[in-house]
C-alpha cells in the first residue's frame, strides 16, 4: 500500500501489538530518511487510526515515527508528573528541557530531540531480532499466556536498550535523553533489572556513568543469554514468566 500512498505524501500503517491486538493508522507523511540501510518514515497529521498509539515501531527494516502520537504521550506524561512530587527522572527531563519557564515550548523541543532516542531503540529491536532469528518470532506467535508475552516483550526490550540504545547515548553523553530514557524505565523491565536502576541512583547522585556503563555491559549478554533460552525452550520461557527473579540481573 505505501508503495502508492508514500509517492502521494501519505502513509499507512498495520500491525498487532501486544497480546496480537491490530492496530492502523493513515498519516500525512512528515519525513523520510535512511540510517544504515534501515528506512526511517515519519507519520505527521493522522486522519485515522486505532485508540492505541504506539510513538514508534518497527517493520520489517522499516522504522515508523508518530510524531503526534509522541507528542501526545509528552504531554499526557508530563501532566501527571505536574500532580506528583518534583522528583525522579522524569522532573530530570522536564527540568533539562526548561519545562518550569515555558512547558508548551520545552515539549515541543523534547519531542524534536527524543525523536532520535526512539529510533534508537527501533535500531536495538532491529540488532535483537538478527540475533534471536525465527525462533524468536515463532515464540511470540506461540506465547498464548499474557504473562509469557509481557517478560518476553520486557527481555527483548531490556536487550535492544543494552545493544544500540544506551551504548550510544553513554557515548554521546546525552544527559537529556539518559534522564528521559530512565523516565520510561518502568513496570517488568525495571524489576528485572534492579542493577541498572541502582546504577541510575549513583548518577543522580553525583557518582558519574560509570555505574550505569557497567550494568549496560554485563546486560547486553545477560539479555541475550535470557532471550536465546526463552526461544530455544518454550517450557524454560513460561518457567521465567512465571518467576522473574529467575532471570532478573542484580
Amino acid at each position: 500500500m505505501n508503495a502508492e500512498l508514500v509517492p502521494a505524501g501519505l502513509l499507512y500503517g498495520a500491525g498487532r501489538g501486544r497480546f496480537g491486538k491490530p492496530h492502523f493508522f493513515l498519516a500525512r507523511l512528515a519525513g523520510r530518511a535512511s540510517r544504515d540501510g534501515v528506512a526511517i518514515l515519519e507519520a505527521g497529521c493522522e486522519y485515522a487510526r486505532d485508540l492505541d498509539a504506539a510513538p514508534a515501531v518497527l517493520q520489517g527494516e522499516t522504522i515508523v515515527l508518530r510524531r503526534e502520537a509522541f507528542q501526545r504521550w509528552l504531554w499526557l506524561t508530563a501532566e501527571t508528573w505536574d500532580m506528583r512530587a518534583a522528583e525522579g527522572s522524569m522532573a530530570a527531563a522536564l527540568e533539562a528541557y526548561g519545562y518550569a519557564g515555558a512547558r508548551a515550548a520545552a515539549l515541543a523541543r523534547m519531542a524534536e530531540t527524543e525523536r532520535e532516542t526512539l529510533i534508537l531503540h527501533e535500531l536495538g529491536e532491529l540488532a535483537a531480532g538478527r540475533l534471536l532469528g525465527e525462533a524468536w518470532e515463532d515464540l511470540m506467535a506461540a506465547a498464548g499466556e499474557r504473562r509469557l508475552e509481557i517478560t518476553a516483550r520486557a527481555v527483548r526490550d531490556l536487550l535492544a536498550d543494552s545493544l544500540v540504545t544506551l551504548p550510544t547515548l553513554l557515548q554521546r553523553e546525552a544527559v537529556p535523553s539518559l534522564h528521559f530514557w530512565f523516565a520510561t524505565f518502568s513496570g517488568l523491565r525495571r524489576e528485572l533489572f534492579p542493577r541498572l536502576e541502582a546504577a541510575r541512583h549513583a548518577w543522580q547522585a553525583g557518582q558519574g556513568l560509570g555505574a550505569i556503563r557497567e550494568a549496560v555491559e554485563v546486560g547486553r549478554g545477560h539479555w541475550l543469554r535470557v532471550a536465546r533460552e526463552m526461544a530455544a525452550d518454550a517450557q524454560a520461557a513460561r518457567r521465567y514468566a512465571r518467576e522473574s527473579c529467575a532471570i532478573a540481573l542484580a
